[in-house]
């Protein structure tokens, strides 16, 4: 069993994990857990994006590697993406 997302007061997480990366969403603004289950799909793909395939080859030595030094430089395009998503609701509805 997985856990997915919580429910504390106002605030919502949702938790994404595809392979070794786990990926954490957090909104007090009343966001669904679909809604931010659909901007952490899309955060994991703009990090597949900028990554290259040597990231697979990296997590398989070291499982616990902090893969932010990879993305060194790339935290304006991911505040973007996150910003985005959070201004114009169409951005991330299917």
């Amino acid at each position: 069993d997985k856990l997915r997302h919580m429910r504390s007061g106002a605030h919502t997480a949702a938790f994404l994990t595809r392979g070794p990366v786990y990926l954490v969403a957090v909104s007090s603004g009343g966001d669904s857990v679909s809604y931010l289950m659909r901007q952490l799909n899309c955060m994991h793909a703009q990090i597949i994006s900028i990554l290259t395939s040597k990231i697979e080859d990296i997590f398989v030595r070291n499982a616990s590697y902090d893969l932010r030094s990879l993305l060194g430089g790339t935290d304006r395009v991911l505040r973007h993406l996150i910003h985005a998503g959070s201004r114009e609701v169409s951005f991330l509805v299917k």
